[in-house]
């Protein structure tokens, strides 16, 4: 009898050593879970914020048809994406933002080609306008001499439908290309008119002129 006593509390023993072990093993498991969350939740809190920096940047550089700078940063847009999507312990949490985010990021790899048209077309408006300041800009700086090649030279700053696709660029294009159609027009008949026509009419057509050209 006393043998099995001493047997039954040994085995009491026992457990009880393998419930604290198992305890202490839990504990363990608990604080470890409990840093690895607090230490991701500080990994997902600096993603978005480069996220946040990354958005204002890709804004920045849509303004100021910077290709480059778009690119760039839709690059580390998708790189900070990913650290905050394989954080396994908050994943749940971040899944709407994670979501929301994922759809936005599709919109602005759809829109990559109007960037890069945005940014070759307002160089080649750019580059058009420049060449009115310097030679065009206003109705003193048209000669006789400079009406007799203006409509050619015009002409030659048209651009070309054929480098670009998007539907919102080419209405911008033809726009600008009808203006440049209007004042080789305006000049043509300055021209025609600087030998045959009354000074009030050359006044006028020269005063029309020179307001097409200021819109650029």
């Amino acid at each position: 009898m006393i043998r099995y006593k001493f047997i039954f509390q040994r085995i009491l023993l026992l457990a009880f050593c393998c419930l604290a072990i198992l305890g202490f093993i839990n504990y363990e498991i608990y604080s470890i879970n409990q840093k690895e969350y607090a230490r991701q939740v500080d990994i997902a809190s600096d993603a978005r914020k480069q996220i946040g920096l990354n958005l204002n940047l890709i804004k920045i550089a849509i303004q100021t048809n910077d290709y480059a700078m778009y690119n760039d940063n839709l690059m580390n847009l998708y790189e900070n994406f990913s650290k905050v999507e394989s954080l396994s312990f908050i994943e749940n949490e971040q899944r709407p933002y994670l979501d929301s985010l994922r759809a936005y990021m599709m919109l602005l790899e759809d829109n990559k080609n109007l960037i890069i048209e945005m940014s070759s077309i307002y160089k080649a408006i750019s580059a058009i306008r420049n060449t009115f300041r310097d030679n065009y800009s206003g109705k003193d700086a048209i000669s006789r001499e400079k009406l007799t090649k203006l409509g050619d030279e015009i002409e030659k700053l048209k651009i070309d439908e054929g480098d670009y696709t998007d539907s919102t660029i080419l209405t911008v294009l033809d726009r600008v290309n009808g203006i440049l159609t209007d004042i080789i027009s305006g000049s043509n008949e300055l021209a025609e008119c600087i030998d045959n026509c009354y000074k009030d009419r050359i006044v006028g057509i020269n005063d029309e002129l020179a307001e097409k050209l200021k819109s650029f």
